[in-house]
């Protein structure tokens, strides 16, 4: 079932917690990523507003990057986030010490509906969860690490909208 938005109702509704958030968001210290081509995502903002054919309102700092699309039905919110890792998960994924299979089990003892798939992009591998609640990707290369995260009122809307920014976005963020 279709949903329709007043863009200018939620966009005014949706400005107390860009208020809030985006101080806390500038205030944070910029991390030292430097495995992707990419270490301040507020320079692929610009390219977020336009994703799969979809307008999205955005909110950008070096480290985060929230797309909100006010005119998609499933009311989509994506998160993007720049961090690093630095507990040894990449070096275990990329060598087999850990599987997708274990990563899978761990997400479904949390929720049933988890399924995972090897997502690489560029030089960077990672994987892909679709859950009850959304989708997450998360990509490693060289200590950094590139979380996305889509929530929608479904778990087929949010992969969706979680593949298009994958095949957009991450890409120029990875680089080669």
């Amino acid at each position: 079932m279709a949903c329709c938005f007043n863009r200018s109702r939620v966009a005014a509704a949706l400005l107390p917690v860009f208020l809030v958030v985006g101080p806390a968001m500038a205030a944070s210290p910029k991390a030292a990523i430097t495995g992707f081509a990419v270490n301040d995502l507020s320079t692929v903002e610009q390219h977020a507003r336009s994703v799969g054919g979809k307008q999205f309102e955005t909110r950008a700092s070096a480290e985060r990057l929230t797309l909100m699309c006010t005119d998609c039905e499933g009311s989509v919110a994506i998160d993007v986030l720049l961090g690093t890792s630095t507990d040894g998960t990449e070096g275990r994924f990329r060598s087999g010490a850990t599987t997708l299979k274990q990563l899978e089990a761990q997400c479904r003892a949390r929720d049933d509906a988890c399924r995972l798939e090897r997502l690489d992009i560029g030089s960077a591998a990672g994987w892909l969860s679709v859950y009850s609640r959304g989708a997450t990707a998360v990509l490693f290369r060289d200590g950094a690490m590139l979380t996305i995260r889509s929530m929608a009122n479904s778990p087929p809307v949010a992969q969706e909208h979680l593949r298009e920014v994958l095949k957009s976005l991450a890409p120029r963020i990875v680089g080669r």
